[in-house]
C-alpha cells in the first residue's frame, strides 16, 4: 500500500511539472507510473481473496490488461518520439 501511494504522489506531482515544462518523457514516465501504481492496489486487493477464488482469477487477470495497457502507452509515446 506504501508502495502504491508514493508512486501514486511521485507521478502527480512530476506530471504537473512536466506538463509545465512540456516534457513528453517525463509524461510517458509519470503514466507508467500511474499504471503501476493501479497494478500494486489490485495486487493487494487480488490477494485479500482466498487462494482457489473465481474473484481473485479475475482481479489477476484485470491486472494483466492493465500491464498490456502500460504498453500500449508505451508504444503510443515512442511512435510519437520518432
Amino acid at each position: 500500500l506504501t508502495s502504491a501511494v508514493l508512486f501514486a504522489s511521485i507521478a502527480t506531482v512530476q506530471y504537473l511539472f512536466s506538463s509545465s515544462v512540456g516534457s513528453s518523457a517525463l509524461q510517458a514516465d509519470c503514466i507508467s507510473m500511474a499504471v503501476d501504481a493501479l497494478s500494486f492496489l489490485g495486487k493487494l486487493f487480488a490477494y485479500c481473496y482466498p487462494e482457489d477464488s473465481r474473484r481473485k482469477r479475475r482481479v489477476e487477470l484485470g491486472m494483466l490488461d492493465l500491464n498490456s495497457l502500460l504498453l500500449g502507452f508505451t508504444i503510443q509515446f515512442v511512435l510519437g518520439a520518432i
